[in-house]
């Protein structure tokens, strides 16, 4: 089984974020386009690699859909589509919810 990924929802805000590492966050890039009901933000670190994924949906998203983007491999590809290839989402990942709002 694949290492559990950790998402931290805020009920109130109506966001997510994964984190896939510890490292810092040196810039944030909104992914445009896509057919997800919510909006995606990939935070990378200052040599560019992906650290983690924010998802925003204030108005559409809730945490069943978006887990359900990460079971149905839909956030997977919408990101490959943008050109980042985030293998801790190839498989079936496991994805433990932190409520924090």
């Amino acid at each position: 089984m694949n290492k559990p990924l950790s998402m931290t929802y805020d009920r109130e805000a109506g966001a997510g974020y994964i984190a896939l590492t510890g490292e810092p966050i040196g810039e944030a890039v909104e992914v445009e386009n896509t057919t997800l009901p919510f909006g995606v933000n990939v935070d990378l670190d200052v040599s560019g690699e992906p650290i983690g994924l924010e998802l925003l949906g204030q108005v559409y998203g809730t945490v069943d859909q978006f887990l359900a983007s990460v079971a149905d491999g839909s956030l997977r590809e919408a990101l490959a589509a943008a050109g980042y290839e985030i293998r801790k989402l190839f498989g079936h990942p496991v994805v433990v919810v932190h409520r924090i709002a």
